[in-house]
């Protein structure tokens, strides 16, 4: 089969941002991965195109560029941005970012920086940054099409090679034992991603400031939909508070998304998850 392209230009907004995983999705079922991969992939470029509206475009005023390119063995998907952002990035400058970032995947401390070094480690086969015809830069990457289950990160030390993975996806938690103790409850609805995330947090962050020792914070993910890498860093950084004072983080009704993003950051091993029953 002759390589194939798709070429797709969207308005610099992350209203957007629900529009380029579900038609990447899409698309990554049609040209022959597994449901389970196809899940994981449609974050990458929703990571993409969440970094190229971040670092590389003006609200609105600008586009973003996504080229997904296949043939009967790989993948190849990039996206674009034209370079007006309010901070300009170079190639070299995101590429030390990412080595940095890699290098501290396992540090649960790190609230953000986690997205592009989680895809390129443990998600694509080969990883591409070049200055864009289009004025910014180009991030793109490479995958071998697969209809195989994923298989989980390491035992929780995402930076180390050599740790030991296990065989298959594992949907539950890796905490078994739901934690007791002073119960304080707070529901997340919808998306949370760079536009409305410090809106989302607020009521978690003053949750914490009242959590006795002992206590458990139980975020209700029913009506969950999506969260990005920066909310993965906060998540992270609260459970080190929360340990800290002997007390548990409890994510309640997640869905088979949240739970698969949770595996792969290794959060899965130490805070209880607990499935949808719906």
């Amino acid at each position: 089969m002759a390589q194939q392209i798709v070429e797709i230009t969207l308005p610099a907004d992350l209203e957007f941002s629900s529009f380029v995983r579900e038609t990447s999705k899409v698309f990554f079922l049609q040209i022959g991965f597994s449901e389970d991969w196809a899940e994981r992939l449609k974050l990458v470029l929703d990571e993409l195109f969440t970094n190229a509206y971040k670092y590389g475009s003006e609200k609105m005023e600008s586009k973003i560029h996504i080229t997904l390119t296949f043939d009967e063995e790989n993948t190849y998907f990039k996206v674009e941005d034209e370079g007006r952002g309010e901070v300009k990035v170079s190639v070299e400058g995101l590429k030390s970012a990412i080595d940095r970032n890699a290098k501290e995947l396992n540090n649960l401390g790190k609230k953000s920086g986690r997205g592009l070094a989680l895809i390129s480690t443990l998600w694509t086969d080969e990883l591409t940054l070049e200055d864009s015809s289009k004025g910014g830069l180009s991030v793109g990457f490479k995958k071998k099409i697969s209809k195989e289950i994923p298989l989980s990160p390491p035992t929780f030390d995402l930076a180390s090679a050599s740790a030991k993975r296990i065989e298959k996806v594992v949907h539950t938690s890796q905490v078994s034992v739901m934690p007791e103790g002073p119960t304080q409850t707070i529901p997340l609805e919808g998306e949370i991603h760079s536009g409305n995330i410090e809106e989302k947090i607020q009521p978690i962050i003053s949750q914490l400031a009242t959590l006795p020792e002992g206590g458990v914070l139980v975020l209700e993910c029913h009506n969950l939909h999506y969260f990005n890498s920066t909310f993965i860093g906060h998540l992270a950084s609260w459970y080190n508070k929360i340990k800290d004072r002997d007390g548990h983080i409890v994510l309640k009704n997640t869905s088979k998304e949240i739970r698969s993003v949770l595996n792969l950051v290794g959060l899965s091993h130490v805070v209880y998850v607990d499935s949808a029953q719906f």
